[in-house]
């Protein structure tokens, strides 16, 4: 079968169409004329296969009868052929940024002190560590001085100290101690005190004055046993309280120096028991050295007439310094009376507050409280009677302000009652009582008391010779019975 010139060209159309598609042109190719090669029947090429989306090839018509026209691609160009891509649009040119202000250059820092032992020129002068004049007092730059010879410290930087340096053998800090020479008005052993006033010279014989006694261990004491005779020597006897008498009289006297060579401050108690017997009676006075017959005021500590009746005479509770010297002079009582023998006990004691201490017994007011003569150091005195036996000392806190009773009533000796706010201190006495009457040798206080405030209530023996004997002390709140 030939296929016609018509039939060829629908089939060319055809095959237009569907490269149009693709965007190819074959209508060259589909000419009929024999000049180009349309009148020749090409090779037979295998159909394509259908693309699913292809046209669908249209069915011939009748010979004779015009080919429609394909209705034209409203999306294809005007000459038939594919839209080219279009050209990407250009990327916006970029808006230029603003260039960076420049920043300042950094100042400088200003140099620093500078430091004397780092090997740096710390402050840009030109100078490093102690060639720096900056460096001219600082310790590091300071060349060695003269080796102090006690202050704990290597001066000249030698390697030695103080007394191990060589530079301080002369030093009399680095000598040997030298004992002290009591006689010869030098500081041998460097203390700052010489002779008799360093305490190395006080047992010495150079420093005791002629005659002098020691005084007793604490809690110890000597005696020294006299006599006033016609023959002694005689001097204006003052008052108990040291001042002239307004009619001076000469009396004999004795006089015994004592020195405290216990390197530590002490309190003595003298006590003279006179015993002559009969109409003996005499005086006792304690002098810080020298004591001066013609001057017998100047020095004076204290006197005492009577102690246990005129028996008796004590001065207590004088303190003596370490080192110190005290005379304790005895004398008659009545003028050109020579009494005979005596004997003079010279105790050393703790010092008051001590003694206080270790005497006073905390009791709960009110109530009745027993103590016996024998507790005591007979170390105290109240106002009102010159007791010098032992004594009891009880401490109480009333609980309220108002009158209070104290009294020794079914005590089996003489006592005497004396109300204190401290014990040591015979000026802060409140109250004192010798006797209730005439025929009651036991004692009564009535007295205000405030509360919160803590007395001392003294239950003393009236006569050291009371060694043996009870005492009760009353303790009442409000008026005496």
């Amino acid at each position: 079968m030939h296929n016609s010139p018509l039939l060829r060209r629908s089939r060319c159309l055809a095959l237009s169409l569907c490269l149009l598609a693709a965007g190819l042109s074959l209508v060259a190719g589909c000419s009929d004329d024999p000049a180009d090669g349309g009148g020749a029947e090409p090779e037979a090429n295998p159909e394509p296969e259908a693309s699913p989306e292809a046209t669908p090839e249209p069915e011939p018509n009748p010979e004779g009868q015009p080919t429609p026209e394909p209705e034209a691609n409203p999306e294809a160009n005007p000459e038939g052929q594919p839209e080219a891509n279009p050209e990407p649009e250009p990327n916006p040119e970029p808006e230029p940024q603003p260039e960076p202000e420049p920043q300042p250059e950094p100042e400088p820092e200003p140099p620093g002190d500078e430091v004397c032992d780092n090997n740096a020129d710390d402050d840009n002068d030109g100078a490093i560590d102690c060639l720096d004049p900056d460096c001219s007092l600082d310790p590091t730059c300071t060349p060695p001085g003269d080796e102090i010879c006690g202050n704990g410290a290597d001066d000249d930087e030698d390697g030695a100290a103080d007394c191990l340096d060589a530079d301080c053998a002369l030093d009399p800090a680095c000598r040997p101690p030298t004992p002290e020479i009591c006689d010869n008005n030098a500081d041998d052993d460097g203390n700052d005190l010489s002779d008799c006033a360093d305490p190395a010279c006080f047992t010495d014989p150079a420093c005791q004055p002629e005659g002098a006694l020691n005084i007793a261990p604490r809690g110890e004491s000597i005696s020294v046993n006299g006599a006033l005779e016609a023959g002694d020597p005689r001097f204006n006897l003052p008052l108990f309280n040291c001042t002239a008498r307004q009619d001076p009289t000469e009396h004999h006297f004795d006089a015994v120096t004592i020195v405290n060579n216990t390197r530590v401050d002490q309190l003595i108690t003298a006590t003279a028991q006179w015993l002559g017997g009969g109409t003996s009676d005499g005086y006792l006075f304690a002098y810080n050295a020298p004591f001066d017959p013609q001057s017998p005021q100047t020095n004076c500590v204290v006197g005492n007439d009577d102690f246990n009746g005129r028996s008796g005479s004590r001065v207590d509770n004088i303190p003596i310094r370490a080192g110190q010297s005290l005379v304790i002079v005895a004398s008659t009582f009545a003028p050109d009376t020579p009494i005979g023998p005596y004997t003079l006990t010279i105790a050393t004691h703790a010092p008051i507050a001590e003694v206080c201490d270790s005497i006073t017994t905390l009791v709960d007011a009110p109530g009745t409280y027993r103590g016996t003569v024998t507790e005591g150091d007979g170390l105290f005195t109240g106002s009102c009677a010159p007791a010098r036996g032992k004594e009891s000392v009880y401490a109480f806190t009333p609980a309220t302000s108002g009158t209070w009773c104290l009294n020794t009533l079914s005590s089996t000796y003489d006592t005497v009652l004396y109300v204190r706010t401290t014990c040591s201190d015979a000026g802060s006495q409140v109250a004192c009582n010798d006797d209730i009457n005439s025929d009651l040798t036991q004692s009564r206080i009535q007295t205000q008391l405030e509360a919160g405030i803590t007395y001392h209530i003294f239950v003393d023996a009236y006569a050291s010779n009371i060694v043996m004997g009870s005492h009760v002390l009353n303790i009442i709140e409000g008026s005496c019975p």
